[in-house]
């Protein structure tokens, strides 16, 4: 953890170093909080990616052969999470609709929204610490 250095100088101010200092440690929770709220935008996406994917007839369609009346397919199975579509057919043959990215992608963006979320609240405590002690916004 950085720690601001204050030093007397002749006129009685802060030293360069210490505001310096002050402003990483800002700067640090602006930038995890928006890397996680970059995160949470990603795991949305993905989610609805893999949600909505058996919901386009078209593509259901053409994937399942169920617009074509193939005597094989059976039914389509949704799950809510992680995101799944497989179209099931006579014989326990599946496909999946959902693309093979989006699961990994959503789990490694739900991981990383725990480590910088708490990241964020550590800083905006430290933060709020900070201006509570000093009466106000650190210079």
């Amino acid at each position: 953890m950085l720690k601001t250095v204050n030093r007397e100088r002749s006129g009685g101010g802060s030293t360069r170093m210490g505001r310096t200092l002050v402003m990483a440690q800002r700067n640090a929770a602006y930038i995890c909080t928006l890397t996680c709220l970059l995160l949470v935008c990603g795991a949305v996406c993905c989610y609805a990616t893999g949600f909505f994917a058996g919901f386009s007839p078209g593509y259901v369609g053409y994937a399942c052969g169920a617009l074509r009346d193939d005597p094989s397919f059976v039914r389509l199975a949704f799950k809510s999470f992680p995101p799944s579509a497989v179209c099931v057919f006579r014989g326990g043959v599946t496909r999946q609709l959902v693309p093979a990215w989006v699961n990994p992608a959503l789990f490694s963006c739900l991981v990383g929204i725990v480590p910088t979320g708490l990241a964020a609240a550590a800083s905006a405590v430290r933060d709020f610490r900070r201006r509570r002690r000093h009466g106000g916004a650190p210079r």
